[in-house]
């Protein structure tokens, strides 16, 4: 399973802040359309850090952030 973090404004800059308060396994392949609706819910997330299965199954870094588009 893929990972999906959606990052705010509150959470870089309050250290007390939960990192993981919008993060959600996904299935790979998924990951802008999960992305967008998660961002369309939550205003305040200003990008999403995404993980593929295989950084995921080895607890490595992200593979590459998902940007808001406002467009």
């Amino acid at each position: 399973m893929a990972k999906l973090r959606g990052i705010t404004k509150h959470i870089l800059t309050d250290v007390k802040a939960n990192i993981r308060k919008y993060e959600f396994h996904i299935e790979d392949g998924t990951q802008h359309v999960n992305a967008q609706k998660l961002m369309k819910t939550h205003k305040d997330i200003l990008f999403c850090y995404y993980w593929d299965d295989i950084d995921e199954q080895s607890h490595g870094g992200y593979t590459y952030p998902i940007e808001r588009s406002y467009n």
